[in-house]
């Protein structure tokens, strides 16, 4: 069991690297909120994954799902907060002349 908990987060880790590689590495881009939607998503998966409550402790949801059905449901969240988060930074229109001051 020891090890297999190893090995998985091991892998957790390694695609951790791997996403910072393509937005850092050949993007070229400094975005700090990749950390949030990956701390977002593995908590999410935790909490709709961990089942009820002991007596003294209270959780915001506490759902018992299959850890594949947490996973589904968190990616979906953190996809949709990103997509919301995108659509709102998009404040500057841009022309089909790379500037962005757009004249008439």
């Amino acid at each position: 069991m020891y090890w297999v908990s190893v090995v998985t987060e091991a892998a957790i880790f390694a695609i951790l690297a791997l996403g910072l590689d393509m937005v850092w590495g050949w993007a070229g881009d400094f975005d700090l909120a990749f950390y949030g939607y990956l701390a977002l998503g593995s908590y999410m998966t935790f909490v709709l994954s961990i089942g009820k409550p002991t007596s003294p402790v209270q959780y915001i949801i506490g759902w018992h799902l299959p850890i594949v059905a947490a996973m589904v449901l968190a990616i979906v969240v953190v996809v949709a907060l990103a997509a919301i988060i995108g659509c709102s930074c998009r404040t500057t229109p841009r022309c089909s002349t790379g500037t962005t001051a757009c004249t008439g």
